[in-house]
């Protein structure tokens, strides 16, 4: 139904209808009473095609499924919250359909596919890239995504959708094929790595003298070099434990230093970051850092 919303808040959710110019809704009570546990708190809705039922996630990895109940005190279009059932172990940030089937991502980094009645038919637990956030589908009109079958012998069989792509918490973007299910590695389940981005705030942005590159740090201790010619990541380096602060190129593009919020200053090669050579500049944030004309002296500066 075109004129139907489902709408959310951490406590509530609303069913909101478009009719003759004008929105109405209805809340719809949610009581321990009806599970007998704690519902906690909601973090995404959606409608199940084909059916008047909706579901609703929660940060405990829960569902709520809503459907429509016949009692006298409630209109026929009404929905009450009939089933809690547990999907995952972690905060689901993501709950979409695709075809026949209901599509979860979770903070414990899973995506997870389940039938309309919530059984499951597909699982990529070896992403390991971190917190799902996302999952979005190509758009494949000719392609039918049909629920995997259990065969004779009570396995799963092939999942069948459109390609996917997953992003996390840790700003990585992940592309999946449903053909990753049947594989029989965890190598061979993780997908291809499309984006790693910084999951904390950036602080230092440096730019090559001459080459059309750029280098970021920031708090997830992170390096990244890029080609921003070619629109592409050359080459990364994590440092465990440090926070980067500040960044600079030599004048020649053949080093750069990366100044820490430990005090640590580090000198890398700028082609492939291979560290030279690490000081210990201070015992506070080194905020500041620059070359000298002809790149044989370095000047940095700390709290």
């Amino acid at each position: 139904d075109p004129r139907s919303i489902v709408t959310n808040g951490g406590a509530l959710v609303i069913f909101w209808s478009w009719e003759d110019s004008a929105l109405s809704y209805y809340a719809p009570p949610i009581g321990e009473r009806d599970f007998k546990t704690p519902v906690g708190v909601l973090t995404r809705s959606a409608f199940i095609p084909g059916t008047p039922r909706a579901v609703s996630v929660t940060a405990d990895g829960e569902a709520l499924l809503w459907d429509t109940v016949d009692l006298p005190e409630v209109a026929s279009t009404d929905r009450r919250a009939t089933k809690l059932i547990k999907l995952h172990q972690g905060s689901i940030g993501h709950v979409d359909t695709i075809g026949s089937m209901l599509v979860t991502g979770a903070s414990d980094g899973h995506v997870r596919f389940f039938d309309f009645d919530f059984r499951a038919l597909a699982w990529f637990e070896d992403l390991d890239a971190g917190a799902v956030t996302s999952v979005s589908f190509a758009h494949a009109p000719n392609i039918e995504a049909k629920a995997a079958e259990t065969d004779a012998g009570g396995g799963v069989g092939s999942l069948e959708c459109p390609d996917f792509v997953v992003a996390t918490a840790n700003a990585l973007i992940i592309s999946c094929q449903a053909s990753m299910f049947d594989e029989l590695t965890p190598d061979e389940r993780k997908g291809t790595l499309l984006v790693q981005g910084q999951d904390a705030a950036a602080h230092g942005l440096a730019a090559h003298p001459f080459l059309p590159r750029f280098a970021v740090t920031g708090y997830s201790g992170l390096l990244q070099l890029w080609d921003y010619a070619e629109k592409r990541l050359l080459y990364l380096r994590m440092f465990e434990r440090l926070n980067g602060h500040s960044l600079a190129f030599s004048r020649d593009g053949r080093l750069i230093a990366v100044g820490f919020t430990s005090g640590l200053l580090k000198l890398l090669d700028a082609t492939k970051l291979h560290e030279i050579a690490s000081f210990a500049v201070s015992k506070a944030c080194v905020t500041h850092i620059d070359f000298s004309a002809c790149s044989n002296y370095l000047a940095a500066a700390a709290d």
